[in-house]
């Protein structure tokens, strides 16, 4: 994915637009709109991308190396401690 190898398209796949929707006729305050975030596609695939990478042990090998261990997906029950 073009995202992993140029890392400064960030910005661009982070743009989103929010529509306000109100809930009420007469609106008084904040509050009584519905806040809807039209997202970038792209930014949707990608993170379907890392959580499906994510949950896969395999896959997650060949994308994170052995020192990227702050996300860890499984708790060790004999330390109490996620792993």
């Amino acid at each position: 994915m073009e995202i992993f190898e140029n890392p400064s398209k960030v910005k661009e796949i982070n743009d989103m637009f929010i529509a306000l929707i109100p809930k009420i006729d007469r609106i008084h305050i904040m509050k009584n709109f519905r806040l809807i975030s039209l997202s970038n596609v792209t930014y949707k695939i990608v993170t379907k991308f890392l959580v499906y990478n994510m949950k896969t042990p395999n896959r997650r090998k060949k994308i994170w190396s052995h020192s990227q261990n702050s996300i860890r997906l499984y708790q060790m029950e004999e330390e109490g401690t996620i792993d």
